[in-house]
């Protein structure tokens, strides 16, 4: 299409600039005469002025294509960012398959806000304090963006008429989506800053405290990573496990703070220069499996409810008593 027009505009042009001078030509013999000087000259700037011409042409059109291709480019770039989740208001038409697809993007951001637990600190484990703040705010800010749209769309879907079970299942994808939203708050607002603090002080935790956190730190992980695995799988036996294990969390959390002191009394330097760190990452390592433990809370409370429930109906109905005339 580009082509053809280029071509008919130059068509036109050397029909514009040489019929008239071919006609006038015509007129004077031009044919029958001796070419003089400036009659070339003239002939010249008519084919410099036709060399113009289509030069401009082709640069016009050049333009336009590089127009349209911006134009595509920055509509493409708006469209991703209108549709970075894979929830669909048409999916609120089938409610199973809207909840499947909301908890199919709840599972996806775990994952994300699992892996900045797990980067924010990596660098503190081996010996060097740094972090790619950048990257982490971006992901939060994502999530923060995600959780705005996934937090509607299951209002909406809680607007439905749904069974019982299924308006548990939104009720309980509702409060993980919350879960995940704050932890991933935990690190960009609490690990972050103090990871940048021992890095910008120079300092370091002491060897036993840093080989401790990160002990700790593993088990969150393994925790969080359980947590979701549940959340896709629900399993009554795998939550009440979950459950006895942050019980023992709580219990390791309470050891490791301990142990951290006993050092600031044998004058540990290091301990000395990183106490307030040290406690404040271990606290929010603490928070992190709490709210990550709330997955199985909330599903251990729903069977609870549902056996609760079940228990209440009698099995058969019992007969009438029948009055008997003796």
């Amino acid at each position: 299409m580009l082509r053809h027009s280029v071509l008919a505009t130059t068509f036109f042009t050397f029909l514009c600039y040489c019929v008239p001078c071919f006609a006038n030509a015509s007129e004077k013999h031009f044919f029958n005469e001796i070419i003089n000087a400036n009659q070339l000259t003239a002939a010249a700037h008519l084919s410099l002025e036709i060399l113009g011409v289509i030069f401009l042409t082709l640069c016009l059109a050049k333009v336009m294509k590089l127009t349209t291709f911006t134009k595509r480019t920055f509509n493409l770039k708006i469209s991703k960012k209108e549709t970075h989740t894979v929830l669909n208001k048409n999916l609120l038409k089938t409610p199973a398959l809207a909840l499947s697809a909301a908890k199919h993007e709840i599972m996806k951001m775990g994952r994300d806000a699992q892996n900045m637990v797990q980067e924010s600190l990596e660098s503190v484990f081996h010996g060097e304090p740094k972090v790619n703040r950048d990257a982490l705010s971006k992901v939060e800010r994502s999530l923060d963006d995600r959780y705005v749209i996934t937090r509607q769309f299951l209002a909406a879907l809680m607007e439905k008429r749904l069974p019982e079970r299924e308006g548990q299942d939104v009720l309980l994808s509702m409060r993980t989506l919350h879960d995940i939203e704050q932890i991933a708050d935990i690190v960009e607002d609490r690990i972050i800053p103090r990871v940048e603090i021992l890095r910008d002080n120079g300092i370091m935790l002491s060897e036993a405290g840093r080989q401790q956190l990160q002990q700790y730190h593993t088990k969150v992980l393994k925790q969080v990573s359980r947590s979701l695995d549940l959340f896709d799988s629900p399993d009554s036996a795998k939550a009440a496990k979950i459950s006895e294990r942050f019980e023992r969390y709580c219990m390791l959390s309470y050891e490791l703070k301990d142990q951290h002191f006993k050092r600031l009394q044998n004058h540990v330097t290091e301990s000395e220069q990183t106490t307030n760190v040290h406690l404040n990452l271990l606290s929010a390592l603490f928070d992190i499996s709490n709210l990550a433990t709330n997955i199985a809370r909330h599903m251990r409370k729903r069977s609870a409810s549902t056996s609760h429930k079940t228990e209440q109906v009698p099995a058969t109905l019992p007969s009438p008593q029948i009055p008997v005339n003796i």
